[in-house]
């Protein structure tokens, strides 16, 4: 007896679904960045740096994903009541956003 072949859907081919970004789902996003860059900065390994920026990387791209990234860094830099004039680039804002302002200016 010949079974029926199952029917599978793409979840990768639909569109994905819009969901709210809340101020407070950004908030902590900033704040395990934050946890994150204070962590890598206790640390005395010199490639420790790269677990932070990884996380930087993986939530910008969570959001480019989206279509969401320079609306999201707009956001974070309002949140940190930086106002810029230019559209912000995504990475550098979440960094500003994130780091210790005294090791960082918005030029970096």
């Amino acid at each position: 007896m010949r079974r029926p072949a199952l029917r599978t859907s793409n979840v990768l081919d639909r569109e994905p679904a819009t969901i709210p970004f809340s101020t407070e789902a950004l908030q902590a996003n900033l704040l395990r960045l934050q946890n994150e860059w204070e962590t890598v900065q206790a640390s005395r390994n010199r490639d420790a740096i790269f677990q932070y920026l990884t996380a930087v990387f993986e939530i910008v791209m969570v959001w480019a994903k989206e279509g969401k990234a320079v609306k999201r860094a707009y956001r974070a830099l309002h949140l940190r009541e930086y106002s810029s004039v230019r559209e912000p680039e995504p990475f550098a804002a979440i960094i500003f956003c994130t780091s210790d302002p005294d090791k960082v200016d918005d030029r970096t």
